[in-house]
C-alpha cells in the first residue's frame, strides 16, 4: 500500500478517520483529497473494516440500526455487479481476503489503478507471476507503487522475464513521481554496475 511520509498512525485511528472524512465528503465538505489519501493509505481488509465503520457511523448519526450486507457470492468476476468509482465495500466479514481480491480484481480490470495494486500486494505471497501482472496493470494505469513494484520484479525477474531496461524504466516513472524506494533502488543499481 501506498505510504504517506511522516508519523504513523495506529490502523483504528486510520479507520476511523476514513469513516469520518466519508461523512464529511457526504456532507459537501471539500475532503475529497483526504479521502484519496486514506484510502491509498489502508491495507485492503483495514479499507473493508473502514468501509463497515463508515455505514455504522452513518446509520447512528441518522439514529437508525447498521444495514447488514451479506457478502457476495460472484460466481466469477465477469458477474460481479462492481464497476470504476463503486466504493470497495462489498465485503462485511473480517478478514475475508479472498473477497477482498476479488473486489480488487474487479476494480482493476475496470481500470482503477489502486485496486490493480491492492491485488497485486495481495497476490505478492501466494503468486509472484500474478502479482507482477497486477502491478504491471496498475503502473499502465499510472499508480506510482505499481511502477515501482513492476520495475523492481523486472530487474531481479520475480514473477516475469527479467527486463532491466523495462525495469529501470518503470523505477524512474516511480522514482519521478517520488517514489523514494524506487530512487533508492536505482541508486543501488547504478552502483552495483
Amino acid at each position: 500500500m501506498r505510504r504517506s511520509a511522516g508519523t504513523k498512525s495506529r490502523p483504528e485511528d486510520l479507520v476511523e478517520a476514513y469513516a469520518w472524512t466519508v461523512i464529511a465528503v457526504d456532507l459537501g465538505q471539500d475532503a475529497s483529497r483526504n479521502l484519496e489519501l486514506l484510502t491509498d493509505t489502508l491495507e485492503p481488509l483495514q479499507l473493508v473494516r473502514a468501509k463497515r465503520r463508515h455505514r455504522a457511523l452513518e446509520a447512528e448519526l441518522l439514529g437508525e440500526q447498521a444495514p447488514e450486507r451479506p457478502i457476495p457470492d460472484y460466481p466469477s468476476i465477469d458477474e460481479s455487479p462492481l464497476r470504476p468509482n463503486v466504493p470497495l465495500d462489498d465485503a462485511n466479514a473480517e478478514g475475508d481476503k479472498r473477497l477482498a481480491l476479488r473486489i480488487f480484481q474487479a476494480h482493476g480490470e475496470n481500470g482503477h489503478a489502486i485496486a490493480a495494486y491492492n491485488a497485486g500486494i495481495l497476490l505478492e505471497d501466494h503468486d509472484l507471476t500474478e502479482a507482477f501482472s497486477w502491478f504491471h496493470k496498475a503502473a499502465t494505469l499510472g499508480e506510482l507503487d505499481g511502477a515501482y513494484r513492476a520495475g523492481l520484479a523486472l530487474v531481479l525477474g520475480e514473477g516475469c522475464e527479467k527486463d532491466l531496461e523495462a525495469g529501470t524504466t518503470w523505477l524512474q516513472t516511480a522514482a519521478d513521481g517520488g517514489v523514494e524506494a524506487a530512487a533508492e533502488a536505482l541508486a543501488t543499481l547504478a552502483f552495483s554496475k
